[in-house]
């Protein structure tokens, strides 16, 4: 290294630690929307468990300045000189970071004056410090399609990215890199950002946040439905990592959060032994979630009407980002409007978020935004690679000891089909059969849907309460008047709702239990709910009109008493054509139906078209198969009416053609309307992206 590179890197590295951001103003000439409350239906279906219990603050950008520092005495007393800057490395110039467009928007203000140099400098100096130069192997990025003119956005994270740039990766020590492998299959993402506009609205929220700590504890909100059944207790929660960024053993912060937890601390715990891991202690015992049985008195039930207290923007915000945080599993979650800033620390065990005093991004000093983003980069890496370190070495030691184990019997081989079985096959397809017939013939007087979530970190304290939307609200439902659907599991989120699996159940008038499995559709925005409106019309229109085979059963739609989500229930009609050519062929797209199917597909759009509907989304996501032959279309969100019969013509074309093997994934439609953004949205496709089909009427 010349000495010339080691005072440029330095003064380079004191300038990154040193800048804050310009300040910001709101555009007058194009406003944004008022802050509207974000959506909240999963946040009350979240694990009691993993539920925000406390809110308290914390010099947490103090403490993000002093892991900086931690990690430069632990270079330098290991004599490690800062990589020298070289030709294509990303340690930019102070010039670099000037703001040229002012008017991009608070994230892109944040990516590219921030995030890619503090992900730059927590790279090189935790990761990859004997690189020849300044590299970066994590990226900070938008999750989904960029939102348009949205007063809040949640969908920012920050990822493990090992494919950015090899030389970095050839002198990373072989045990990190494969930690970070680990990282990177089990944490997607490692960190949260949640993003508002540059308005007052959005200032005051983030000052609000002090009142949430001042309370006693944190009202999480929940449903309100009583007289059901209690979910089973579940072990879901997942350990913290053991220390901070900054040396504070992590428990300290709920021992005592008013002592000093940063140099101090970490002197006063050196001494100490480390506690066993709640990694460790929960091996073997961690399971998902199951479906509870019912309770067999099914009691009558009191359903809440739509509640008329409002709670602040702050309390919401911050719950929903505790819900995403827990869904993903991160520790650390940014609030930012531009001008001011909060961090958070989700502490996990004992159900506290620890916030940051409220940043002033432009003129915060000692530290400067700079270093507290260094550092906020650093901690994030060093918490996600010690809380994934700790399971994996607690998986490793539960294999050992199973290993270990005397073998008492040898597994059995797959045995053939005999006579017994078959039987035993016809019988459960028999009485699958005689469940979902029961179900068909009795759903439709019931109005009242009892809707729970059970998959991943969700375990509905209480089930939601949706009523048909035919229904007058009253306040108590007997066992006859009410259905329970379980959510198991997340199929897709589209343009127009989220699409669930699910356990649709009932107690039968004869008193037995019936149950089949269905599909659930939510919808939350105004806009999500009018076209799930659109398509239940569109299938009571097919339905009056005899098209029964070949699409979904429809068991109603309902709307949640407690807000205005609604909900679209369904039969559940097997697999998309679209997923299971990819479970076949994870590199390409190879589309294969056999000639029963694709007659079935054809004869169905025929019949859909016979019936006065033009369904206007033809693609392999909206046809499924049940078995080799069973094929239904599904999605007729935006089906119209009264279709021409050019229309008609070139939707079955289309149809024919994809079935045949012709057709374009998306970012291949060689039409100029229909857009990767507008595919990956989910919208339909136009007329115009039938190429060819040029029928004149």
């Amino acid at each position: 290294m010349e000495p010339g590179d080691t005072v440029d890197v330095n003064y380079e590295l004191e300038a990154l630690m040193d800048y804050n951001p310009p300040p910001r103003c709101q555009d007058d000439d194009h406003p944004c929307p008022p802050l509207k409350p974000p959506r909240s239906f999963y946040d009350r279906h979240l694990d009691a468990g993993l539920m925000l219990k406390k809110v308290q603050l914390i010099p947490l950008s103090s403490y993000l300045g002093q892991t900086v520092d931690k990690i430069l005495e632990v270079l330098a007393a290991k004599k490690f000189g800062l990589p020298a800057r070289c030709p294509g490395d990303l340690l930019k110039s102070k010039a670099s970071r000037e703001l040229r467009e002012p008017d991009i928007s608070v994230a892109d203000v944040y990516r590219v004056t921030t995030a890619f140099y503090a992900g730059v400098a927590a790279s090189t100096l935790l990761l990859h410090n004997r690189a020849p130069g300044w590299y970066k192997s994590l990226i900070w990025t938008r999750q989904g399609p960029r939102a348009e003119q949205r007063a809040f956005c949640d969908s920012h994270a920050l990822q493990i990215n090992l494919d950015e740039d090899s030389k970095a990766q050839k002198t990373m020590d072989k045990t990190l890199r494969d930690a970070l492998r680990r990282v990177q299959q089990k944490h997607p993402s490692i960190a949260l950002w949640n993003l508002f506009s540059i308005s007052a609205e959005s200032e005051d929220t983030l000052r609000e946040m002090d009142a949430l700590a001042s309370l006693k504890s944190f009202d999480y909100d929940t449903c309100q439905t009583s007289g059901y059944a209690k979910p089973p207790v579940i072990p879901l929660k997942p350990p913290d990592a053991l220390s901070t960024g900054w040396g504070a053993p992590v428990q300290s912060l709920s021992a005592d959060t008013s002592s000093n937890m940063g140099k101090d601390v970490q002197k006063e715990h050196n001494d100490q032994p480390k506690p066993k891991s709640a990694a460790q202690k929960r091996a073997g015992k961690r399971r998902p979630p199951d479906i509870p049985p019912l309770d067999e008195r099914w009691p009558d039930v009191q359903v809440p009407a739509l509640s008329k207290k409002s709670s602040s923007l702050a309390k919401l915000f911050v719950q929903r980002a505790w819900t995403l945080s827990a869904e993903h599993d991160t520790t650390y979650m940014i609030f930012n409007c531009g001008n001011y800033e909060r961090i958070g620390f989700r502490h996990r065990d004992s159900q506290t978020l620890f916030l940051s005093d409220l940043i002033d991004v432009p003129r915060c000093k000692s530290p400067a935004y700079g270093k507290i983003h260094i550092g906020l980069f650093l901690a994030i890496i060093q918490d996600v690679i010690d809380r994934t370190e700790d399971e994996f070495k607690a998986q490793e030691s539960h294999k050992s000891r199973k290993r270990r184990q005397p073998v008492t019997a040898l597994p059995l081989s797959k045995r053939p089909r005999t006579r017994a079985t078959v039987s035993k096959q016809k019988h459960e397809n028999r009485v699958r059969h005689e469940n979902l017939e029961a179900v068909k013939e009795q759903v439709h007087g019931r109005p009242l849907a009892l809707i729970e979530i059970r998959y991943g970190v969700y375990n509905s304290p209480a089930p939601a309460s949706f009523l048909r939307l035919d229904q007058r609200h009253k306040a108590r439902y007997n066992s006859q008047e009410y259905i329970s659907i379980v959510i198991s599991s997340r199929i897709e989120a589209g343009a127009t709702a989220v699409a669930h699996d699910a356990d649709l159940k009932l107690l039968a008038s004869d008193g037995k239990v019936r149950s089949t499995n269905v599909v659930v559709k939510l919808a939350f925005e105004p806009e999500q709910t009018e076209r799930l409106r659109h398509e239940f019309e569109i299938f009571e229109h097919l339905h009056s009109r005899g098209v029964v085979d070949g699409i979904p059963f429809i068991y109603g739609i309902f709307k949640d008493t407690e807000s205005e989500a609604h909900a679209l229930v369904m039969s559940h009609v097997g697999t998309s054509l679209w997923t299971l050519s990819w479970q076949k062929n994870r590199s390409t797209f190879n589309l294969r139906v056999s000639e029963t199917a694709k007659s079935a597909y054809l004869r169905t759009l025929g019949a859909i078209h016979e019936a006065g509907v033009r369904h206007r989304d033809i693609r392999p996501e909206n046809l499924t198969l049940i078995d080799e032959d069973g094929a239904a279309i599904i999605d007729f969100d935006m089906a119209e009416l009264n279709p021409s019969d050019g229309a008609k013509r070139r939707e079955m074309r289309h149809m024919t053609n994809l079935l045949n093997g012709s057709y374009l994934p998306p970012n291949e439609v060689p039409s100029d309307k229909t857009t990767p953004e507008k595919k990956h949205a989910g919208e339909a496709v136009s007329d115009d992206d039938f190429w060819g089909f040029d029928d004149p009427d």
